[in-house]
């Protein structure tokens, strides 16, 4: 088979030399990374047959009236020529089209209408003419395969265009190539088209084309993305990549090609200092008839080989690293078509790689990629048995998730050894020279490893604070199952939680102050929110599930540390509701058309940004207000809390499984709650005023709302004041464009306010002031 494989790439090569001569017009996108000296050349070969652009060897087919529809995608050649490319390995995935065209794209899901509606003005969109698109299908019964390439060369009219496109869609790495070789398993029928859109072609973006993906061996499948636009990426170089917008499952999509189950890594200084060489031990299911797996891995980590279970070379690519260069693609394409099976579809890579991992930094280390610093499968949901075997200078320490199993020192070296204890989603480790400082914490032991030269009279309080937060979180909620905690000081300006393990840059280690305090609450909460209960879709819709809730959990252990609720206030007002509602923000669809807003938010929670760490805690401070208002207090608030963290214990858990939890809770449906808070984007405005009255001996107050820019369902707290610090809390729920609300008072109030508590995500404006 390789001979063959070997063979035809040698005579497409010779094509595309004799081509070489021709007076074509240049691509307009340049990829400048290569393959790895160890990367396989036929696999290399194929990659380069799939997305050469070679417009002479074209064939041309008058088409007219064809509709090809896709999930929720429909395009319509009404007359025009579709040119086929020539056939990789007997099958023609590629075409080009030429004429008149129209192209819909109706999303069903509710935050993929909410992101058409943020970046294009409209939930959908209908009937675009195109006058040119290019498309790559691996469906068997696709008209690219129907027609075949009997007709007659190209090029087309415009071959510069269809060069450009081809040189677009080099921007996505391997992908291509990864679903070539799974053509006939979980990649079978998927189908791309890539497509200009003059109404997202401004002066700055002249080039920009949008991507429409149903992938299937994708877990979120249908997707679109925008291509040379200068509105999804504030780094310029980054422009001329595809950034997703929208991406979402529908049914019978993305099977998954494999899980992994265990990965062990060895980790040891190399010979070529201050290199780290690394094998890498994993063992995976595999579905049936997929024949290729693309793996994360850090550029910086350059692979050597890699083997199965039987010691045999296995083909792969990698990219060279670029070092004066963004690089687009870390994954390596590794090749399982002779790798052999268990009859439970078992298989086991060893990744054998060499590289900087750490770069000095000042008195520490660096580590250069927190998450690929090991091969996983990109954006793995899989929960994994982690072991990491580490050897570092004795004068250092070395320091995985999981339990250590193993330390021992061997001259001028050391050897740890880490073990999970049970499978986790996401692993890490880091290497310094630290001082170790421990305290208790119930039935667990904190070990805080600070850099050295750092003020070490923080590192007591360090440690009584992250004592005290889990004590907090563990009553709170339920009590932690593993008995070590460590806390590393790193020279990043992040945080981040992993299981037994928080990384505190950004001061985390330093003394106390409103930010910092919060920081590393939340960083310790993330051992239950991301941990102990895991978001389903961790990077998009179901990410606040962990962010936004350990940032809410934070304010929660800020009440119970400092037992002042004015300060809790200030702190909610200040990192929370201030960004989000505090002036006005110019928001600017891919036509370039400008938008003023209230506020500074127009993401749904659900696309997963960076307003998971304000919008989202408030939309769990506005929920528990509303259960407090529909029970008469608050005891379902963490009753709730448990039972979603037991129910969902170690799994991995949508908003709507949340959602389930909170209606149980709750008592009522709460699908109009999460459709305009999680799914919809944007901040209500409300213009109030208020009256009061002398009626029949009481005094009755009387408000009137109006909403702008978002008509929602609102539940809004007012708060009456009385002479003598007299105060009153009522509910004040507007549904629609207006509202009014009369209440009955023994007295006649002194003033009224609304929102004191910030208990509603609402811009208010008062209108008799």
């Amino acid at each position: 088979m390789r001979g063959v494989l070997r063979a035809a790439a040698r005579g497409w090569f010779i094509a595309l030399a004799a081509l070489a001569v021709m007076p074509v017009e240049a691509a307009t996108f340049s990829w400048k990374s290569k393959f790895t000296s160890s990367s396989s050349q036929q696999l290399a070969a194929v990659h380069e047959m799939l997305h050469a652009a070679a417009p002479q060897r074209l064939s041309g087919h008058p088409v007219e009236g064809i509709v090809w529809t896709e999930p929720d995608f429909e395009l319509r050649l009404n007359s025009g020529i579709l040119y086929t490319e020539p056939p990789v390995q007997g099958r023609v995935i590629g075409g080009y089209f030429e004429g008149n065209a129209r192209i819909s794209f109706a999303p069903r899901e509710s935050t993929a209408r909410a992101m058409l509606q943020r970046l294009f003005g409209r939930t959908e969109l209908a009937d675009l003419s195109v006058e040119s698109l290019t498309i790559f299908s691996l469906n068997p019964d696709s008209i690219l395969e129907k027609i075949g390439v009997e007709a007659g060369g190209g090029p087309p009219a415009d071959a510069a265009t269809y060069e450009a496109d081809k040189s677009a869609l080099r921007q996505l790495g391997l992908r291509f190539t990864s679903l070539f070789l799974n053509r006939d398993s979980a990649a079978k029928d998927s189908t791309f088209f890539l497509f200009p859109m003059d109404e997202i072609r401004t002066a700055h973006n002249a080039e920009a084309r949008l991507l429409y993906a149903n992938d299937h061996a994708a877990e979120r499948g249908i997707s679109l993305a925008v291509f040379g636009h200068e509105e999804m990426s504030e780094y310029k170089p980054l422009k001329f990549t595809f950034h997703p917008i929208i991406e979402y499952a529908v049914a019978g999509s993305g099977p998954g090609l494999a899980d992994v189950k265990t990965s062990r890594v060895v980790l040891a200084p190399d010979d070529m200092k201050p290199r780290t060489r690394e094998k890498a031990t994993l063992t995976l299911d595999v579905a049936p008839g997929v024949r290729a797996l693309r793996f994360d891995l850090a550029v910086q980590m350059v692979l050597m080989s890699v083997r199965d279970a039987k010691g045999r070379d296995v083909p792969f690519l990698q990219w060279e690293e670029l070092r004066n260069d963004p690089d687009f693609d870390e994954t390596v394409l590794v090749s399982l078509k002779d790798v052999e099976r268990s009859d439970s579809g078992e298989i086991s890579l060893e990744f054998v790689s060499s590289g900087v991992l750490f770069e000095p930094w000042g008195s520490s280390f660096y580590l250069v990629d927190e998450d690929a610093w090991a091969p996983k499968l990109p954006l793995s949901s899989d929960d994994v048995e982690h072991e990491l075997d580490l050897t570092v200078p004795a004068s250092l320490d070395g320091i995985g998730i999981g339990e250590l199993v193993l330390e021992e020192k061997k001259g001028p070296m050391k050897r740890v050894v880490y073990r999970t204890t049970h499978p986790v989603s996401m692993s890490t480790m880091y290497m310094g020279d630290y001082n170790r400082t421990e305290a208790p914490a119930d039935d667990m032991v904190l070990e805080l490893f600070q850099r050295r030269g750092h003020l070490q009279k923080n590192a007591k309080y360090t440690l009584t604070e992250v004592a005290n937060a889990v004590k907090v979180f563990s009553r709170m909620y339920v009590p932690l199952e593993f008995k070590h905690l460590r806390i590393t000081d790193t020279p990043t300006s992040h945080g981040r939680g992993f299981e037994g393990l928080l990384l505190l840059g950004g001061g985390g280690t330093s003394d106390s102050d409103s930010y910092t305090d919060a920081f590393r609450a939340h960083e310790v909460a993330h051992q239950w929110w991301f941990n102990f209960v895991r978001p389903l879709d961790a990077m998009r819709r179901d990410r606040w599930l962990s962010e936004s809730f350990a940032e809410y959990s934070a304010l929660d252990y800020y009440d119970v540390r400092f037992e002042d609720p004015q300060r809790s206030l200030m702190l909610m007002r200040e990192q929370w509701f201030d960004p989000l509602t505090t002036g006005t923000m110019q928001m600017e669809l891919l036509s370039g058309e400008k938008k003023e807003l209230a506020g500074s938010t127009s993401y749904p929670l659900a696309a997963g940004t960076q307003n998971v760490y304000t919008k989202g805690p408030l939309v769990l401070h506005m929920l528990r207000y509303l259960m407090r208002v529909q029970k008469g207090n608050d005891d379902a608030w963490y009753p709730m809390l448990r039972d979603f963290l037991q129910t969902w214990k170690y799994k991995r858990a949508s908003t709507e499984d949340f959602r389930a939890i909170a209606e149980k809770h709750a008592g009522v449906k709460l699908d109009w709650f999460f459709d305009q808070w999680h799914e919809d984007g944007g901040v209500p405005v409300v213009y109030w005023e208020y009256e009061t009255a002398q009626q029949e001996g009481s005094w009755v107050l009387t408000l009137k709302a109006r909403q702008e820019q978002k008509k929602y369902k609102l539940l809004i707290p007012v708060h009456i004041h009385f002479p003598g610090d007299k105060m009153i809390v009522r509910p004040w729920l507007i549904e629609g464009e207006s509202g009014t609300k009369t209440f009955k008072l023994p007295e006649k109030p002194s003033s009224v306010s609304l929102n004191d508590r910030l208990e509603a995500l609402v811009i208010l404006r008062a209108l008799n002031r």
